[in-house]
């Protein structure tokens, strides 16, 4: 009956933990850095990129993609192919 007190320290440590991992579980969700999937990873050359090499992929969606500049930027830094 008057055991509730130990309770207490318990309670408050769990409510810091679960809302520590709610926020962590939050941001990632909201700022998308769990993708564990992208397409660029069916590309046979991506397997290079954790080699010897890396791998720049510039998505078309992207509202400043200019695919001529882009290839000739790339080319001019040395990269080989633009696809």
């Amino acid at each position: 009956m008057h055991s509730w007190p130990a309770y207490i320290i318990i309670t408050f440590e769990l409510t810091i933990l679960l809302a520590a991992i709610s926020a962590v579980m939050g941001l990632l969700a909201l700022c998308g850095f769990a993708m564990l999937y992208h397409p660029a990873f069916n590309v046979p050359r991506f397997a290079l990129a954790s080699r010897n090499r890396f791998f720049l992929c510039i998505e078309a969606t992207d509202p400043l993609f200019a695919r001529a500049r882009d290839l000739g930027v790339s080319g001019n830094a040395g990269g080989e192919r633009g696809v």
